[in-house]
């Protein structure tokens, strides 16, 4: 089995966090996304470059972080059968 590097692991969590939809709780999963790299960097981890790429991944997504407003959000119609 062959491993990924660490950085491209991250890459691919970090750009699916991104892409979700957003749901209650996501800007809580993001805002510990951006921690959890930041402490990554701090510890050598990763590199500045790398910190930027996964930072500007993640922060790129902004509209799906944004809680839906009611006129966003789709309505349910009944469908009689």
């Amino acid at each position: 089995m062959t491993q990924m590097p660490t950085f491209k692991r991250l890459e691919r969590t970090v750009n699916l966090i991104a892409r979700h939809p957003f749901y209650p709780g996501k800007p809580e999963a993001v805002h510990d996304c951006l921690d959890d790299l930041e402490e990554r960097y701090r510890d050598g981890s990763l590199t500045h470059e790398q910190k930027s790429i996964l930072v500007s991944l993640l922060t790129a997504e902004d509209d799906n972080a944004i809680e839906p407003t009611e006129s966003d959000r789709p309505t349910r119609s009944r469908h009689s059968s």
